[in-house]
């Protein structure tokens, strides 16, 4: 009877912490796939540095409240270099270049080029850990993704109108980079044991961060509260509840539970979510080679999460 009611307990555990990952999963892919619209929406009357910061600034301190009355681990001083290091990559340096990048290019377009984001966090979870392993499955998911940049950027059958504002785009990948660097970092950093503590602390961090930078491109001059619209303020209200309160504090403990490159693949379900709320609802531009695209970045996806060799973790996962 014991075997049997302790075996009870261990299935119902696993239907649990199944059910949390699947949440956690469709947080990070249906949520984050709807924010590039609203971070369009939001720059348009909102300076980019400081939307995106007032964002993160008020997202931190409401998880970190939650914490708090939760009763979780405290953040300690010994947390903090790291709490900056990761506020700074994910949110100064990637969030800061999305929102900066969005002012010139489409919110579709936008998270397209954020799709190459497996691909560099596959390569530094390869090399920051000798017992990560990329199988054929992996592999074939990244080649396709590849193929889906080189159609999104060849010049003859370019999926944007016109040329692409190179300047941004570059500033984009390097927010991209800087955001596997963090995803990868966090999880051997010294962050607090709360997940909840991690994402405020980084949040609230990141966000003091992006206003300091604000301040120093000069978008004070460029803030006029009386020209903030309805649509850029309930955007960044939206971004502040559900894209980071929701959604990253889902996306920090998902990377305490797999591999960073399965958790990754949201970067290439967000495109095809962002695509079709931009041309629905952002009356942005949608063509074949659009649908082709996406198409191949959900194969990519496929592929990369059926790799059960990828990761040590996979038996977390499965």
């Amino acid at each position: 009877m014991r075997d049997g009611a302790a075996t009870g307990t261990a299935e119902i555990e696993y239907a649990s912490q199944s059910m949390r990952i699947v949440s956690a999963f469709a947080a990070i892919y249906l949520i984050w796939g709807s924010t590039y619209l609203a971070i369009r929406y939001a720059v348009e009357t909102i300076p980019p540095f400081f939307m995106i910061g007032t964002r993160s600034i008020f997202a931190g301190a409401l998880l970190l409240l939650w914490s708090y009355l939760r009763r979780d681990a405290r953040i300690r001083i010994a947390h903090i270099p790291s709490l900056i290091v990761t506020g700074g990559l994910f949110f100064l340096m990637g969030h800061g270049a999305l929102a900066w990048a969005e002012e010139r290019i489409p919110s579709g377009i936008a998270a397209l080029i954020v799709a190459s984001l497996p691909f560099w966090m596959v390569f530094l979870d390869r090399v920051s850990s000798s017992s990560s392993r990329i199988g054929l499955s992996t592999v074939t998911g990244l080649i396709l993704g590849i193929c889906a940049m080189v159609l999104l950027f060849s010049p003859r059958i370019s999926v944007t109108e016109g040329e692409l504002d190179l300047i941004r785009t570059g500033a984009l990948l390097a927010g991209v980079c800087a955001w596997a660097v963090a995803s990868v970092y966090s999880r051997s950093a010294n962050l607090p044991e709360s997940p909840i503590a991690t994402a405020g602390g980084s949040l609230l961090t990141g966000g003091i961060l992006l206003m300091i930078f604000g301040f120093i491109v000069g978008e004070p001059a460029r803030l006029v509260i009386a020209d903030v619209t309805v649509r850029s303020f309930l955007s960044l209200g939206y971004l502040i509840v559900f894209g980071s309160v929701i959604a990253f504090t889902a996306y920090i403990w998902l990377l305490s539970k797999t591999s960073a490159a399965r958790v990754s693949t949201y970067a290439f379900v967000n495109p095809v979510i962002a695509v079709v709320i931009g041309w629905s609802v952002g009356g942005e531009r949608f063509t074949a080679n659009i649908i082709l695209v996406t198409i191949m970045i959900v194969l990519a996806i496929y592929f990369i999460l059926s790799d059960k060799f990828h990761s040590t973790d996979a038996k977390r996962d499965l």
